[in-house]
């Protein structure tokens, strides 16, 4: 795995934080697909799973360990310029304390970068979500549409089904790694007509 370095935020920006090591914990995950079959559950590496109603609140300390793969390559701990429209992409990522909620979230866009108004609205593809312990790894999957897409990688719960919300809220941030891409537009599926019954 290459070094994960938790200080480095997207955009290039460094904030000097520490290393965390704890005790193994917990993981809760729950998969959503808005574009076809659901992806698999989350896998998990947990001792206990206690019921997430004992999380009154979310930590957003930085995580111990995290690295993305892209259909089973490893590409590091920065999504950007590493996703392509069609595959698969797994964040597999360790909390450093108690409580810690994240969401990896796929979606359709109108194009291809990310500028905050003409590449939105963007509909969820698919979602997953872990509330973790500290010292607990998880690995979170989904599949990225076979056209204009971005990828989020965040805190907290994912936002869906469509990017922004109803309150215009985006990751802000929330965010610890994204990638946007694709070559073209995408197209809802023409639905099957549905037969016309012949008079007897």
């Amino acid at each position: 795995m290459r070094g994960y370095n938790p200080s480095r935020r997207p955009g290039g920006r460094m904030r000097l934080w520490g290393l965390i090591t704890v005790a193994a914990g917990t993981l809760i995950a729950a998969p959503a697909s808005f574009g076809g079959s659901p992806t698999a559950a989350a896998v998990h590496h947990a001792t206990a799973q206690p019921n997430a109603s004992q999380c009154t609140s979310f930590s957003t300390a930085p995580l111990t360990s995290l690295t993305f793969s892209v259909d089973g390559h490893d590409i590091g701990f920065n999504l950007r310029g590493h996703v392509t429209q069609g595959t698969t992409v797994v964040a597999d990522f360790t909390a450093a304390e108690n409580c810690t909620k994240v969401a990896l979230a796929s979606y359709k866009a109108p194009k291809a970068s990310w500028d905050g108004g003409t590449d939105i609205p963007q509909d969820a593809f698919e979602t997953q979500t872990a509330i973790v312990a500290g010292g607990a790894g998880s690995s979170l999957t989904v599949r990225i549409p076979d056209c204009f897409f971005q990828v989020d990688f965040a805190f907290g719960a994912p936002i869906a089904p469509v990017l922004p919300d109803a309150n215009g809220d985006v990751y802000g941030s929330r965010l610890i790694s994204a990638d946007n891409g694709g070559t073209h537009v995408c197209t809802s599926p023409t639905p099957t007509p549905t037969p016309t019954p012949t008079p007897t």
